[in-house]
């Protein structure tokens, strides 16, 4: 919602038809209403908009979306359940609390700060939400989605569980 290039990325998004379409965080940098036309471009073309807050966020984003950080819910056979990394263990205490209502045939995890991530601008977000990577692989989670980082990058399967970075949703990168 930043710049030019929302418009381009919905209208690739759309071509998809999905369901669902996940923002793993840094919306609009401190400005939720810059953030909704956005929104609203996608849900327009029928797809429930879901997010993970990011550094630049702010709680007012919410609004925003059909489900926020902090959350679990199904939508067919696949589980979600978003997390703020910029809470800090309240995250990490919420997802151990909730994995159990992930009841989908597959499961998705999806925060801001990547677990890991090739070099680039930010590093790692071990330390916090790092610590539930033991955890995906007990609750058999299949897919876990960051951003942060202003690119893409998807990693081989560890424990089954695959990883994405996934930051180029309209900034540079």
């Amino acid at each position: 919602g930043r710049n030019s290039n929302w418009k381009a990325v919905v209208a690739q998004i759309e071509k998809f038809k999905p369901d669902v379409v996940v923002i793993p965080g840094d919306f609009s940098y401190t400005n939720p209403a810059a953030f909704k036309p956005v929104t609203d471009a996608i849900k327009k073309f029928g797809a429930k908009v879901i997010g993970a807050m990011g550094n630049h966020d702010s709680s007012g984003d919410a609004a925003n979306f059909d489900s926020f950080s902090n959350s679990v819910f199904n939508i067919g056979n696949t589980s979600f359940m978003l997390l703020n990394t910029e809470s800090g263990s309240s995250s990490v205490t919420f997802a151990k609390a909730n994995f159990a209502k992930m009841t989908g045939k597959y499961k998705v995890v999806a925060f801001h700060k990547p677990i890991v991530t090739p070099k680039s601008n930010h590093g790692t977000d071990e330390g916090k939400i790092g610590a539930l990577t033991p955890e995906f692989v007990k609750a058999k989670i299949n897919i876990v989605l960051a951003g942060h980082n202003h690119l893409y990058a998807r990693f081989a399967p560890i424990n089954n569980v695959v990883s994405f970075v996934c930051g180029t949703g309209g900034e540079s990168h």
